[in-house]
């Protein structure tokens, strides 16, 4: 069986959602603990140092990209990673994906295993192009957008806030 995102995430300290009894052997001799919940269900994604935003899905049509923006109820800001590893939206079923410099949601036929992957560090990895990491902010205020850009912090997570680490926070 070949590992995928979700593999990694149930061998890494992110946390699993769902009866452990549910998930295949192989999995669990990564990293699951057998102790009678692992955390697989509906997650946010939220900038590790500023748990008050999410990733969302732009309102701006056709509405596609992804922003942060403030946590709410919306549906647009529930995530899952599905059972091919891919991060699908729960509001629309699409995936996130990276096209040029944009992060966005698209059909997830279109989406590649391992093409977005939660990377070593808390950062979301696309491929060798770069990480997640938030942008310019839009007139109003209300988004930021995200976009592919190299690593580039050098101060470590506890001297100076690094806006390229993610984390999931499971519902």
């Amino acid at each position: 069986m070949r590992l995928s995102f979700l593999a990694f995430l149930l061998s890494s300290s992110v946390a699993v959602n769902a009866q452990t009894d549910d998930l295949p052997d192989e999995l669990c001799l990564i990293g699951c603990k057998k102790t009678g919940t692992a955390n697989t269900g509906t997650l946010k994604i939220k900038p590790f140092h500023n748990p008050d935003f999410c990733v969302d899905i732009t309102d701006v049509e056709p509405g596609r990209l992804l922003v942060l923006r403030e946590c709410n109820d919306r549906l647009s800001q529930v995530w899952r990673i599905d059972e091919n590893g891919k991060i699908r939206n729960k509001s629309n079923g699409r995936c996130v994906k990276r096209q040029g410099m944009n992060v966005r949601v698209q059909g997830c036929a279109a989406s590649e295993e391992n093409d977005v992957t939660f990377g070593f560090g808390d950062t979301i990895v696309f491929g060798n192009r770069g990480v997640m990491t938030p942008g310019a902010t839009s007139e109003d205020g209300e988004e930021i957008a995200l976009s592919v850009a190299a690593r580039n912090h050098i101060g470590g997570p506890s001297r100076i806030p690094d806006p390229q680490l993610f984390t999931f926070a499971y519902l």
